[in-house]
């Protein structure tokens, strides 16, 4: 017998009898139930239908109905498949069975069981739009994956990128440290002969002065130290200009790195 079936959940009402079975009364009350959308209590009605009747095709196809209407999509599909287990031409339950792998993420299985439907129902219009809808829903779910995969790559080469910057901002700090360090070492140095120049010039020719060597004084003429002082002072300037240029240098590269870092991480 032909189908006409639509693509919202509805179950299949029996004809009116004078007189029903327990399992048709079981299963009248089932579709009432689903009618009102009360589909807790409808599985309860089904499920009595199916304790009276459980090789009924039907019983198990509404119940699967019940259950996708909850969502419980694994229930629906458990079902679906004990239907067509009961019945292998009863349609509906390739239709159940496709739409529960559908929403299971399974559609190549679904795909396949509706291709199975149609060879029991050629040009069934029904099952040809949920094959199209499958699709669409197949391309969405792989485009969607695609995304995944891009967004998680995306975070990998940010962290990637957030590391390396901090081992930059490290080095940076270290330099800098020991920049800092050396400057203020230059700055000491030239302090002293700035002091020891001061107290040179005042002194007579005739006085003796003598140089410090290791541990020992030498004597030393007053031209040589004067000459000794004026050189250390023009180096420790130079040494004192490119480490202070230095500094700057590196103050600068630790200011951007860290905005960048801030930016990257959104800290």
């Amino acid at each position: 017998q032909h189908l006409i079936m639509s693509t919202e959940a509805k179950v299949e009402e029996s004809v009116p009898q004078v007189e029903l079975s327990p399992a048709e009364q079981a299963k009248k009350e089932g579709n009432d139930a689903f009618l009102a959308k009360n589909y807790v209590e409808a599985i309860k009605h089904y499920t009595k239908a199916i304790e009276f009747e459980p090789n009924t095709a039907i019983f198990y196809s509404n119940r699967s109905a019940c259950h996708a209407s909850l969502k419980d999509w694994q229930s629906a599909y458990d079902d679906a498949l004990v239907s067509i287990s009961k019945d292998p031409k009863f349609i509906k339950g390739y239709y159940r069975l496709a739409s529960a792998q559908t929403e299971l993420g399974k559609y190549d299985d679904a795909e396949t069981t509706l291709r199975a439907a149609l060879t029991l129902e050629p040009g069934n219009d029904v099952l040809m739009k949920q094959i199209r809808t499958l699709k669409t829903k197949k391309a969405a779910a792989v485009a969607a994956t695609k995304t995944k995969k891009a967004t998680k790559q995306l975070d990998e080469a940010t962290i990637k990128e957030a590391m390396e910057l901090q081992e930059q901002l490290n080095a940076y700090h270290r330099d800098l440290r020991s920049v800092r360090n050396a400057l203020a070492s230059a700055q000491r140095e030239a302090r002293m002969n700035s002091v020891t120049t001061n107290q040179i010039t005042p002194l007579e020719p005739t006085v003796a002065l003598y140089r410090s060597v290791g541990k020992a004084f030498v004597l030393t003429p007053r031209a040589d130290v004067e000459s000794r002082l004026e050189n250390e002072i023009t180096e420790l300037t130079k040494a004192q200009r490119d480490l202070t240029d230095r500094e700057e240098y590196l103050t600068r590269r630790i200011a951007s790195h860290t905005n960048n870092l801030r930016e990257l991480t959104g800290m």
